[in-house]
């Protein structure tokens, strides 16, 4: 009963009346400042603004505290379980996410420009990416099932506002990015080290055209150079945007990023202010709020085509509260309870790091036809090719490439210099009587000559429009784990014997692929994308995409490789 009566404050029927009025203000006042409601932002802002000042002097006076934070506790904790699986279940996307705001140019730019410390920087933390995006997500699980448990809401409270302050941060400075705008980077440069020599000798030298750049001190010791650069900014909001676009068609925007965090920050602060007067919850409030999360997970898991965080969200659950009730005096408490689920996390995270992500919603999961999404609004950046002079004849075995050389050549020219009798070749289109006077050239025969337009080779069409086709994507050759290539080596002979067509896409020179090839004997045909593509192909070092005209069939990490018998089997005799 005295738990109710603190639910209830003065008055249960007037504080659940002000707790929807303040969520209804706060809806419209985010409405009020999103651009499909720009003609009303004066309107809506008044009427929300004044909703939720009324309100909250009505939740304050009627001690409506810990209802409104109750309600909190719900809908952040349930957000909270599914934001975190989503980045949970790709890991890897989101320390490249990581890596960008890092950058010196991205969040730092902010610290620069608002505590003017030109010097300060994040790149150090760009090598943790990966760690820091694993203990991320597992700490927004865990905060998530603590909050919906009432477990260690003192900590819980502290952890989700300053998580929400940095969150809030991050988007505010992705929204008001100005590419255009210039900060001051400040750089220093041991000449110890050879290589930062070598830098520091090129800066002096650009300083003295650049005004960009000015060296603030110099001595044998180091360089200092300060830099204007313009900001990285970062285009959206990582694995949260990247589900959303492979569920509803398209990703937050920065502005309704920042307006997210902004209204989970008001949540979060009711929680912060309530902290002291939230208790574990009882049984009773159990069979109350646990379902009522579930039906809100299940709710975010309809809007992002994916279930599997509400039957994570259950089992997290249920073990939170088993052991919390049944550890005894070592786990039975909310340690425990945050143990079991960091367990869970932990599982989850090294299933998906040694495989792929369980919900694939990048452009190349299976079942994805690449011909559509070249044509689509974000179109793929797909551009596998190799420069003419560094073909070889493993793709001249294309027809595909094969066919393409026909513009290798063009009409030319053979003349003669009558003065020294030397003679030279030149495309036909190139020859004028002005560079090439009568009285000093004389045209000696029409021949094929090599065309000078004709600079690469493309294996896009190859990719788009072959009936079968074996891609494997290594993004860096020099990191292959060389387990996988006796594997790659036999499905290479059966591709080869079953005239399947298989390639090979990377990022690297032709030097890298000739020795490559040399020290494993993989001599697939090999084509050359920019590595950014490829890390949205597959997360892993090594990953084999099976295609039928353009279409995702199958996908897999060099952890999971099957063999050619099965792939045709299960993808390729349908």
């Amino acid at each position: 009963m005295i738990g109710s009566r603190t639910m209830a404050g003065h008055s249960m029927p007037l504080n659940t009346v002000l707790v929807i009025l303040n969520i209804a203000g706060l809806a419209v006042t985010a409405m009020a400042f999103h651009e499909a409601f720009v003609s009303m932002k004066v309107l809506l802002a008044c009427i929300g603004i004044g909703v939720m000042l009324l309100t909250i002097t009505g939740l304050i006076l009627l001690k409506g505290r810990l209802m409104m934070a109750t309600v909190a506790r719900v809908f952040v904790g349930s957000l909270f379980i599914v934001s975190g699986l989503i980045k949970a279940n790709d890991p890897v996307g989101f320390s490249y996410k990581l890596e960008e705001y890092f950058q010196d140019g991205a969040l730092a730019y902010r610290i620069k420009e608002l505590f003017g410390a030109p010097g300060f920087s994040m790149e150090s933390f760009i090598d943790s990416a990966l760690t820091i995006s694993i203990v991320v997500c597992v700490i927004e699980i865990v905060l998530g099932v603590l909050l919906l448990i009432g477990g260690k809401m003192k900590w819980v409270s502290w952890f989700l506002m300053l998580m929400m302050l940095f969150f809030t941060f991050l988007t505010w400075h992705t929204a008001n990015c100005d590419p255009t705008k210039k900060f001051t980077d400040r750089d220093t440069y041991e000449l110890s080290d050879a290589k930062q020599a070598t830098q520091a000798r090129i800066k002096i030298d650009a300083s003295k055209t650049n005004k960009d750049i000015r060296i603030i001190s110099k001595n044998t010791q180091e360089v200092v150079v300060d830099e204007l650069r313009s900001p990285q900014c970062v285009a959206d909001c990582g694995c949260f945007g990247d589900a959303l676009k492979g569920s509803v068609g398209r990703s937050l925007t920065p502005h309704e990023s920042l307006w997210k965090d902004l209204i989970l920050l008001y949540l979060v602060s009711w929680i912060f202010a309530a902290q002291r007067i939230i208790e574990p919850n009882s049984i009773r409030q159990n069979w109350t709020i646990l379902p009522l999360s579930l039906v809100i997970i299940a709710a975010f898991c309809w809007v992002f085509d994916w279930y599997f965080p509400l039957v994570f969200a259950a089992v997290a659950l249920i073990s939170a509260l088993w052991i919390y009730r049944s550890g005894g005096r070592l786990l039975g408490n909310h340690i425990g309870s945050s143990l079991i689920v960091t367990f869970w996390c932990s599982f989850f995270v090294w299933y998906v790091l040694k495989y792929d992500p369980l919900k694939d919603y990048r452009p190349y999961a299976v079942g994805s036809n690449l011909n559509a999404r070249m044509k689509s609004d974000s179109p793929l950046d797909l551009r596998p090719f190799l420069d003419a002079e560094d073909l070889t004849k493993y793709e001249l075995e294309l027809p595909a490439i094969a066919k393409q050389l026909e513009g290798s050549t063009t009409t030319g020219l053979r003349l003669k210099e009558i003065a020294g009798g030397t003679t030279l070749e030149i495309p036909q289109i190139e020859y004028n009587v002005e560079s090439y006077p009568l009285e000093n050239y004389q045209v000696l025969d029409t021949i094929e000559v090599a065309n000078p337009d004709f600079m690469e080779v493309s294996a896009l069409e190859l990719i788009l429009k072959e009936k079968k086709l074996l891609v494997v994507v290594i993004k860096r050759l020099e990191e292959i784990d060389p387990d996988v290539i006796p594997e790659l080596l036999q499905l290479q002979a059966q591709a080869k014997k079953a005239k399947i067509p298989m390639i090979l896409l990377t990022n690297a020179y032709a030097e890298m692929i000739k020795n490559f090839r040399s020290k494993y004997g993989l001599t697939i045909p090999t084509f050359v994308n920019d590595e950014t593509e490829l890390k949205v192909i597959s997360r892993s070092s090594t990953c084999l995409l099976v295609l039928k005209k353009g279409k995702v069939v199958g996908k897999y990490t060099h952890n999971s490789l099957p063999t050619f018998d099965w792939i045709v089997k299960t993808h390729l005799s349908k």
